[in-house]
């Protein structure tokens, strides 16, 4: 029987990557996104500078962790000695403010049996991310333990001991499966995949979606770049193939991948595998199935289904983190500018958060904003207006 370590197909934790055991080396960089609400982004410049960047064997992961709660208005509200100030901020804090934090993961290494001898390429790492258009930095040892152990065991604080490995660094709770849910510790969660995918995809198609849920999940989603000459005779021998049948859509078939090869020879577009993950956690069994049913049928007005791994939540669960989303059997054959549109990328504006004296609220999608009408990065200052228009 395969035990819960085993399935967790990290190698160790050092240098700055992630090695697993297949030899790969993962670098981890967490991103700002985009300000999408009042800004035009030139996608094509987008797509063709990513698939620039990428070469066959590239395994590009995104993750998004979004929790009901802000580690900076707790901290804030610790600290305030004005009682207006701290009243508000433990207001907040009990009614729930959403927080998202978006990380990328990379590699460009084939899988091996025995260790690279070249250095991990941090350059061509940092360039394809970059290549998204938003501003990224690379996670040291330390802070990608602490990111994977906030995903694996659900904690915020990584207590360690010189003698412990990095699975059992990273794994520090009791975890058990059942058909219904996977336990880590008391907490519950369930693993869905991305089953069936819109006709046709947009920017930003996932980022308007996952903005509507006040609920606790992580969104991953991953892009492993296929030998390209392979695919490309695969596309010649379909369309040989459906030019010799005579049977029912046939024709529209061979044109539709005559189509595909055109657009290939025209922009150069990436073949890949994608595979998306979603996992959703609470420490109540009926709160869970609440969230699940919400989110599957917000993302599926969407164009996106998802259905629950039945019998198999422990299983996609170690296939749902950074360094191991290639190995899920749950892959879909896309073009890259496809992966691109189903990254949540969006980044919404705070207000003067940052500013001495902000009156604290919460926008629309119920993250923290901060307003300050005296603030000196307000030219206009003859008034304000609050409420719909």
């Amino acid at each position: 029987m395969t035990s819960l370590f085993e399935m967790l197909k990290i190698a160790s934790i050092e240098d700055d990557f992630v090695l697993t055991s297949s030899m790969r080396r993962f670098t981890i960089r967490e991103l700002s996104g985009l300000e999408s609400g009042f800004r035009h982004f030139d996608f094509d410049r987008i797509y063709s500078a990513f698939d620039r960047e990428l070469t066959e064997n590239s395994v590009v992961e995104f993750f998004r962790i979004s929790r009901r709660r802000d580690s900076r208005i707790e901290s804030m509200a610790r600290n305030e000695k004005n009682p207006v100030l701290r009243q508000r901020l433990n207001f907040l804090n009990a009614l729930g403010v959403k927080t998202n934090r978006n990380f990328v993961c990379v590699t460009t290494d084939p899988p091996k049996k025995r260790f690279p001898i070249s250095e991990p390429d941090f350059k061509t790492h940092a360039e394809i991310i970059d290549s998204l258009g938003s501003k990224s930095r690379q996670l040291k040892t330390g802070e990608i333990k602490d990111f994977l152990y906030e995903l694996l065991s659900f904690g915020s604080e990584r207590l360690t001991h010189p003698q412990m490995s990095v699975r059992e660094e990273l794994m520090q709770h009791q975890c058990s499966a059942t058909p219904v849910f996977f336990k880590v510790g008391q907490t519950l969660c369930k693993v869905l995949s991305l089953k069936l995918l819109p006709e046709s995809t947009e920017p930003f198609m996932t980022s308007n979606a996952l903005d509507e849920l006040p609920i606790d999940f992580v969104f991953s989603i991953s892009f492993q770049v296929l030998p390209q000459s392979r695919e490309w005779l695969a596309l010649e021998a379909k369309e040989r193939f459906y030019i010799a049948t005579s049977g029912r859509g046939a024709a529209k078939n061979a044109a539709d991948a005559d189509t595909l090869m055109n657009t290939l020879t025209e922009t150069r577009r990436k073949i890949g595998f994608l595979s998306s993950k979603i996992i959703i956690w609470s420490q109540n069994a009926g709160e869970l199935e609440r969230n699940t049913e919400k989110i599957v049928n917000t993302l599926k007005s969407y164009g996106f289904y998802y259905e629950e791994e039945t019998f198999g939540h422990d299983l996609e669960f170690f296939k749902s983190i950074p360094s191991q989303t290639a190995v899920s059997e749950r892959q879909h054959r896309v073009l890259s500018p496809n992966f691109i549109d189903m990254l949540p990328l969006s980044r919404h504006n705070h207000g003067n958060t940052a500013e001495p004296f902000p009156l604290y609220l919460r926008n629309r999608f119920g993250e923290l904003y901060g307003f300050d009408a005296g603030s000196d990065t307000r030219n206009n200052k003859n008034g304000s207006i609050f409420g719909c228009s």
